[in-house]
C-alpha cells in the first residue's frame, strides 16, 4: 500500500526508501535473492529519479545483499560508488554506513588491514556522530578479524568490549554474534571448552530471536567441535541442520556448510562424498574466502588421502597466495605441505616446513596447531628413525590434548580422549603400556 500511494504521489525518493526497506526485511535473516531484487529495483528508481542521496542509501542496500549471495567483487564496486555519493554529499553517517559493510567484504576476502582500516574509520565517524547502535558489531569485528589474523591477545578484548556494548545498548542480535565471535576464535585457537560454552550462550540468543545467520554460524562452530572430539556423525546431523539454514538464505553460508560437512565425511573416510562436497563448496562462493576455509582445508587433507601430494601442494599454495593474512590457517596449511612433502620423498624440506608451522603456532598461542605440528613432525622424525625425538614430539601433544580433555563437557571429554588426533597422540605411550 504505501509504495502504491509512493507511486501515485509520484514520489521516487519514498519508494526508492520503501524498496529498500523491504529489501532489507527480506534480505534480513529470509530470503538474501529476493532482499537483493528488491534493493536493486531501489537503486534503478533513485537513479531514474537522480535523487544522489537517495541512491546512495540503496547503494548501501545492494552492496550489502551483494555480499550476502556471494558476490564480492560487484558488492566492492557498489559499494566504493555508495562511498563516492555520501563524500560529495559530505554525508558523515552514510560514510560510516557503507564503511562498515567495505569491512566486512574486505575481512571475507581475505584483505585482513583494509578491513581493519575501514572498520576504524566507520567506528570513529559514529562515534563522532553519537550514534552508539553501530558501535557494538563494529567493535567486536575489529576483534574477530585482528584475531583471525593471528592476533588474538589483542582481538579477544575488542570482542569482549563488543559484546559488553551490545548488552549496553539490549542489542540481542549483536550479543549473540559477540558470543560466537569468541566461540569461532576461542576454537581456532584450540580452547575448545571455551568455544564449546560460547557457542552455546550465542545459539542460545540466537534461536529465540530468529536470527537465522548466526542459528547457522553457531551451528558451524558446534558441528566443528563435534568433530574434532571425535564425533564425526554428530558433526554431520549439526551440519546438515545449518546446510538447510543456509540454503534457505541462498548466500555465503553455504559454502561455509557443504565445507563443514565435507570434512566431517573425510573424518570417517568416505572421501567420494567429501570430494563431491568440498568441490561443491568452492563452487559455491569463490570469492567469499573466509567462507570456503574449511573447503580448502578439507581438499588439502583429501589430496594426502588420496596420496596425490602434488595436488595437495597445489591447493596449499593457492590458499598461502590468497589467505596468508589468515595466520592460524596458514600455519596449518604449512603443516600440511609438510606432509605432502614427506609423502613426496622429501623429509628434509618437510621437517622444514613443519617446524615452521611449530614455531608459528607456538608464537601465535595457536595450539590447535601446535598439537597437529608437534604429531605431524613425529611422523616425519620416525620415517627420519628419530625415534626419541618424535616420542618426545608425541608427548609435547599429548600434554596440549590433555589440557584441552580436563576444560571439555563430559559429553564431548569422552568422545575426544578417544579421537584420532589423541590416538595418534597416544602411539609411543600406548606401545610402553600406557593408558588407553
Amino acid at each position: 500500500m504505501a509504495l502504491e500511494l509512493a507511486a501515485t504521489a509520484d514520489d521516487a525518493a519514498m519508494r526508492a526508501s520503501l524498496l529498500g526497506a523491504l529489501g532489507m526485511l527480506w534480505g534480513g535473516h529470509q530470503d538474501y535473492q529476493r532482499g537483493l531484487a528488491l534493493t536493486e529495483e531501489a537503486m534503478h528508481v533513485a537513479e531514474l529519479a537522480g535523487d544522489h542521496a537517495a541512491l546512495g542509501e540503496a547503494l548501501v542496500k545492494t552492496g550489502l545483499m551483494q555480499l550476502n549471495v556471494a558476490r564480492l567483487g560487484d558488492s566492492q564496486r557498489t559499494l566504493e560508488r555508495a562511498l563516492t555519493i555520501f563524500r560529495d554529499l559530505d554525508d558523515r553517517r552514510g560514510r560510516a554506513q557503507t564503511l562498515d559493510v567495505l569491512s566486512m567484504v574486505a575481512g571475507i576476502g581475505g584483505r585482513l588491514a583494509e578491513s581493519g582500516a575501514h572498520n576504524d574509520e566507520a567506528l570513529a565517524l559514529f562515534r563522532a556522530l553519537g550514534d552508539r547502535m553501530p558501535q557494538a558489531s563494529l567493535i567486536t569485528n575489529r576483534g574477530f578479524w585482528l584475531a583471525y589474523g593471528g592476533e588474538r591477545v589483542r582481538g579477544e578484548p575488542l570482542i569482549r568490549a563488543g559484546l559488553a556494548t551490545a548488552v549496553a545498548l539490549g542489542a540481542r542480535s549483536d550479543e549473540a554474534y559477540a558470543h560466537l565471535a569468541l566461540a569461532d576464535t576461542a576454537g581456532m585457537y584450540g580452547a575448545y571448552g571455551e568455544s564449546f560454552r560460547e557457542c552455546h550462550a550465542g545459539l542460545a540468543i540466537a534461536r529465540p530471536i530468529g536470527h537465522r545467520e548466526w542459528t547457522a554460524n553457531g551451528m558451524a562452530i558446534l558441528g566443528r567441535l563435534h568433530r574434532e572430539c571425535g564425533d564425526a556423525r554428530g558433526a554431520i546431523a549439526i551440519h546438515e541442520e545449518m546446510l538447510e539454514i543456509a540454503r534457505a538464505l541462498s548466500g555465503i553460508w553455504v559454502a561455509e556448510a557443504l565445507g563443514n560437512l565435507g570434512r566431517d565425511w573425510l573424518a570417517l573416510d568416505e572421501e567420494a562424498r567429501a570430494a563431491a562436497l568440498l568441490t561443491e563448496a568452492i563452487d559455491a562462493s569463490p570469492e567469499a574466502f573466509k567462507f570456503k576455509l574449511p573447503a580448502i582445508l578439507g581438499m588439502i587433507e583429501l589430496r594426502l588421502r588420496q596420496n596425490d601430494a602434488a595436488g595437495a601442494l597445489a591447493i596449499a599454495g593457492e590458499f598461502l597466495g590468497v589467505g596468508r593474512a589468515f595466520l592460524v590457517m596458514a600455519a596449518d596449511v604449512r603443516r600440511l605441505e609438510g606432509e605432502a612433502l614427506l609423502a613426496l620423498g622429501q623429509p628434509e624440506a618437510a621437517e622444514t616446513a613443519v617446524r615452521e608451522a611449530q614455531a608459528q603456532a607456538c608464537a601465535l598461542g595457536a595450539e590447535s596447531v601446535g598439537w597437529l605440528a608437534s604429531l605431524s613432525l613425529a611422523d616425519i622424525l620416525a620415517a627420519r628413525a628419530r625415534t626419541d625425538a618424535a616420542s618426545q614430539e608425541r608427548a609435547a601433544a599429548r600434554t596440549m590434548l590433555d589440557g584441552v580433555a580436563a576444560d571439555l563437557p563430559e559429553d564431548l571429554r569422552a568422545g575426544f580422549v578417544n579421537s584420532p588426533v589423541m590416538r595418534r597422540a597416544l602411539r609411543d605411550h600406548d606401545a610402553q603400556g600406557g593408558r588407553h
